[in-house]
């Protein structure tokens, strides 16, 4: 298994970080969620055929992903629709060589193997390709926010 650490420097929020690990078998990856899921709530892990990106998420990144959640399931409720919520719970398939956990998820009506919208905070980018990742696994819509990045 090669490691490409692809950033802990000033980029990212003091709490957020990454690594990337390339050549990870979908055994590893499998023990890697089973041991870490519940011990490690603000631990990410997004695979892609092989590779694996851990992810911290800072405090920023969890305060955005509640006020959309909120707005949202605000919505619905105005709305009267039957809206369920995963939360970021993990979804995976192995026949797809895929696996994440969205930041925010909903199902619309009944509850599904995987839900119909997930929902992205994008502070800092990099690493895999998460819409590749949602289209193997069959979400049907993905919401990105995205913070604007300064450019120098």
């Amino acid at each position: 298994m090669a490691t490409s650490l692809l950033s802990l420097s000033n980029s990212l929020p003091a709490d957020e970080q990454r690594l990337v690990l390339e050549g990870v078998t979908w055994q590893q990856y499998d023990a890697l969620v089973t041991l870490f899921t519940n011990q490690f709530p603000a631990l990410r892990m997004t695979y892609l055929e092989g590779t694996l990106k851990l992810m911290t998420t800072s405090p920023e990144h969890e305060r955005l992903k509640t006020i959309l959640a909120r707005l949202i399931e605000a919505f619905a409720e105005e709305l009267d629709l039957d809206l369920n919520g995963y939360g970021s719970a993990t979804f995976r398939k192995e026949a797809a060589a895929r696996g994440l956990e969205p930041d925010e998820c909903y199902c619309l009506r009944e509850l599904h193997e995987v839900p119909d919208i997930a929902v992205e905070i994008v502070i800092t980018g990099g690493g895999i390709n998460k819409l590749k990742v949602y289209a193997g696994l069959g979400v049907q819509e993905v919401w990105f926010w995205q913070e604007e990045m300064n450019r120098q």
